[in-house]
């Protein structure tokens, strides 16, 4: 009988090692998915919290975020702050709704991203207010990318309808040491 129990013993114990890593895996496995899961609605609540809901542009609060990083990172951080406002906007949601408004405020945050470059943060600081932060450049490559977004505008502002007038004005700082 000692060779049976013993026998019995162990194929006992390899059925509960077998079961317990079953187990142990299945448990991994759920635990991976509720993290990626966690990940995805903490992406989306930093969305929420860092994206323009209108346009998907970053917001003021993200921008002052990589302002004050900038700074932190290096003190002497080349940076470049442009501000779009767009001029004679409030005529299109007077004259043509504010659903065109909200079209043309998304057609225009597209072209402002797409002349700026991946490392820059576009945002729209509010209403019709857009800012462009330019990373790593110098006054003449600041002026020159702004000179190109605010031709687009134009372009895109122009092409909306032939009867809308909105021109877009830029204001361009750079960064110095005692900011």
């Amino acid at each position: 009988h000692a060779p049976m129990t013993a026998l019995a013993s162990w194929l006992l114990t390899a059925l509960l090692l077998i079961a317990t890593t079953s187990i142990v895996a299945s448990l991994v496995t759920i635990n991976e998915l509720r993290e990626a899961e966690l990940r995805e609605v903490n992406e989306r609540l930093l969305a929420l919290t860092n994206r323009d809901p209108l346009t998907d542009l970053w917001n003021r609060r993200y921008l002052f975020e990589r302002i004050e990083r900038a700074f932190a990172k290096n003190k002497a951080g080349r940076f470049a702050l442009a501000v779009f406002d767009l001029d004679g906007f409030k005529s299109v949601n007077d004259r043509f709704g504010h659903l065109a408004g909200d079209a043309l405020l998304r057609d225009l945050a597209r072209a402002i991203a797409g002349g700026a470059r991946d490392r820059d943060v576009v945002c729209r600081f509010g209403g019709d207010e857009f800012v462009v932060m330019l990373r790593d450049c110098d006054v003449a490559e600041a002026r020159a990318r702004m000179e190109s977004i605010r031709a687009i505008v134009k372009a895109v502002a122009g092409a909306f309808r032939e009867d809308c007038a909105v021109t877009v004005s830029v204001g361009l700082t750079m960064s110095r040491s005692s900011d």
